[in-house]
């Protein structure tokens, strides 16, 4: 039996929630190895309690005894066995050999079935308890009677959230446009809108919304969406992956994958605050990575981190003018300075910070040393970006 954890973030108070609740209603029953018995397109059984063998329901011996000669000078006692009619055994000692056998191999056949069915009993009243446990006191009230069991308790939940699965595809197709819509402009937190892309994919491939199952239609989508802030991954993507997209192969996770993967080579500085984000800082209270190498975040300090009244000396008081615009000046040099450095190692064909254009082999084949294999996806994306250039 597969471990089903015992605690779960969903809730069932309307039909509006039944599409999330009956996905982690089957996923638990299949975990206790229950769905066949609730599922309402199939008729298994439900199991019931097995009864123990009466050993006064097999035959009884009666013992006979016999004399007979075993050899010319001596004679034998034998017991020749027989069922005795007129009474039942109380005991398996009483019972004859064949009578014996019998219930031997039905005990264990009951002692069998007797522990699989307390599996059974065990998993279902853990599953009936996580139903109690999620849903609503009103929807406990008029679809969750103490007469039914599982099987009765999905029908009837079932029933009620029929009525919103009519509007869940154009409520998906909603939500999966208005997720398109939301694709960042910046580098910044584009890990998370990845996240919740492949979300909102996964459900409107459940769902059956057109845009999510034609690989035609959601490839260029994302791409579009994308292209702002990786023009470089759009263009390669789609040349690249031309013949899986036409021939509807290609998987949105493989993508999101490889999307995520080309934005943490590209924006190194943006991964590593997501992973500063999980250390403190020792020096005082825990470091907010939003806080960190944020040239905006430097404004602020700027200008806000002068003590209070005049300052020393004869400089400008804080929050006059001249004390606001020094402080945009220097925020603004700050800015230049950081985007000057970065653009300045950074390869403008092949997009890696590590070298400039002048040292990329890819942009320039002769100065490639023997050992050198270049890699199909970078030599296509640098000749589309010299074509386009």
């Amino acid at each position: 039996m597969a471990t089903v954890p015992s605690t779960s973030a969903v809730i069932y108070s309307g039909p509006k929630d039944w599409d999330k609740f009956k996905d982690e209603f089957k996923t638990r029953a299949k975990g206790y190895d229950l769905w066949d018995h609730i599922d309402p397109d199939q008729n298994v059984p439900w199991p019931v309690k097995p009864t123990a063998p009466v050993i006064a329901s097999y035959p009884k011996r009666r013992v006979r005894q016999t004399t007979r000669a075993t050899s010319a000078s001596s004679e034998g006692t034998l017991q020749v066995e027989e069922i005795d009619h007129t009474g039942h055994p109380t005991n398996t000692l009483e019972m004859t050999t064949e009578g014996r056998q019998a219930y031997n191999q039905d005990f264990a056949t009951y002692t069998y079935l007797d522990r699989e069915y307390k599996t059974f009993r065990k998993n279902s009243n853990e599953l009936m308890k996580w139903v109690l446990d999620s849903v609503s006191p009103s929807i406990k009230q008029t679809c969750l009677s103490p007469d039914d069991d599982l099987r009765g308790w999905y029908a009837k939940l079932q029933q009620s959230g029929k009525v919103y699965d009519s509007r869940l595809l154009m409520n998906t197709k909603r939500e999966y446009e208005e997720r398109l819509k939301q694709a960042p402009k910046a580098a910044k937190r584009f890990d998370e809108w990845i996240a919740k892309w492949q979300e909102i994919m996964a459900q409107g491939q459940r769902h059956g919304v057109p845009e999510t199952t034609m690989p035609v239609i959601w490839t260029n989508q994302l791409c579009t969406a994308v292209a702002p802030i990786m023009p470089s991954w759009s263009n390669s993507f789609m040349l690249l992956k031309r013949d899986d997209i036409e021939k509807g192969t290609i998987n949105y996770l493989e993508v999101g994958a490889s999307l995520l993967d080309h934005w943490t080579m590209t924006n190194p500085q943006q991964s590593a605050r997501n992973v500063k984000a999980a250390f403190p800082n020792f020096h005082g209270a825990p470091a907010d990575p939003s806080d960190q190498d944020d040239p905006d975040q430097e404004e602020t300090k700027d200008i806000n981190d002068q003590p209070r009244g005049r300052t020393s000396g004869r400089g400008p008081k804080r929050g006059s003018r001249e004390g606001s615009q020094a402080g945009r000046n220097s925020s603004s040099n700050k800015r230049k300075r950081q985007e000057s450095d970065v653009q300045g190692i950074r390869c403008k064909a092949c997009l890696n910070p590590a070298h400039t254009l002048h040292q990329c082999y890819y942009a320039f084949a002769n100065k490639a040393p023997a050992e050198f294999k270049p890699n199909r996806g970078v030599s296509a994306l640098v000749q589309d970006r010299i074509a386009s250039d």
